[in-house]
């Protein structure tokens, strides 16, 4: 599955590499297969394109803060809910968000972004992971428990593994160790 939508990704960029849409979705699907350089960089090209897309900066935002840029991705994070400010997704803005301060260390804001995402969207199970993990760093062992068993309930197989697939590029390796302290299962 993964090399399928790796080489569909370079297919489509091949086809129509100037294209912020296709830069866009080529870009999320690279952040997704743990490919964040690749990722980064059309992400980068799709904002550069059409810089009011709330999604690309979105999306662009959270590469940035892989590369070890967090608050350049919340600035980029904050701009795409300005740009869309009543969209459907702004669970994702925000879980983004949260995901970006967790990077920066800043647990208490990650927090409070990743719980306002997982209140808005419970089945989300990205907010509960990285809830899990942010709750984990900032000491509060207990309330990550909850949150990796809600991680759990909606995907029964996650597990470190499967965190584990991407290269450990730039500061992916923070949020499996957040993970690791919540609790997720080894396999």
């Amino acid at each position: 599955m993964g090399r399928e939508a790796s080489a569909e990704a370079r297919k489509a960029v091949e086809l129509d590499g100037d294209n912020p849409n296709v830069l866009l979705a080529a870009g999320a699907a690279y952040f997704f297969l743990g490919l964040f350089k690749k990722s980064h960089d059309l992400l980068e090209r799709a904002v550069e394109l059409n810089p009011n897309s709330a999604m690309a900066c979105a999306m662009f935002g959270q590469a940035e803060a892989i590369f070890g840029r967090p608050d350049d991705g919340i600035e980029l994070i904050e701009r795409a809910l300005r740009l869309s400010p009543r969209d459907p997704q702004t669970y994702i803005f925000h879980s983004m968000l949260g995901f970006c301060h967790f990077l920066a260390g800043r647990f208490d804001d990650s927090i409070r972004w990743l719980e306002r995402s997982s209140q808005a969207k419970p089945r989300y199970v990205v907010s509960w992971a990285n809830l899990a993990a942010a709750l984990a760093e900032g000491g509060r062992t207990q309330e990550a428990v909850r949150a990796i068993r809600k991680a759990l309930e909606l995907v029964p197989k996650l597990s470190l593994a499967v965190y584990r697939r991407p290269r450990a590029e730039g500061l992916w390796p923070k949020l499996i160790e957040g993970l690791r302290k919540a609790g997720l299962p080894e396999e």
